[in-house]
């Protein structure tokens, strides 16, 4: 991530916002899903990688990317679709990471090694 991509942080009437996400009296477009949205672009490259030494940057700026997304979509009405699209897809990063990475999958529940 570079300094420009990072959230910029603006004091505003002694209020502490974010620059890169829609405070509740704000109405602009910024929130709009573009056609192909970074964060989609970055899912597709870690879904088609398979070497863990290039499939892990990949991953961590498909995580980078979601998040800086969501902070963006805030709460908005008009942007359920595409936050249940990122739901999505951090559910298939988390697939990612237990099939092709290998991570310990936390999701399943383990039995009891009873002696």
């Amino acid at each position: 991530m570079t300094i420009e991509e990072a959230p910029r942080i603006v004091l505003c009437a002694g209020r502490l916002i974010y620059a890169n996400r829609p405070s509740p009296d704000r109405t602009d477009s910024s929130a709009r899903a573009p056609r192909n949205p970074s964060w989609r672009i970055a899912i597709d490259k870690a879904n088609r990688a398979s070497d863990p030494s290039v499939l892990l940057p990949l991953v961590y700026a498909a995580e980078t990317a979601l998040f800086l997304r969501s902070q963006e979509l805030g709460d908005l009405p008009d942007t359920i679709e595409e936050r249940e699209e990122i739901r999505a897809a951090i559910n298939d990063l988390l697939m990612i990471k237990i099939h092709k990475l290998k991570w310990p999958d936390f999701t399943r529940p383990h039995l009891a090694i009873v002696n």
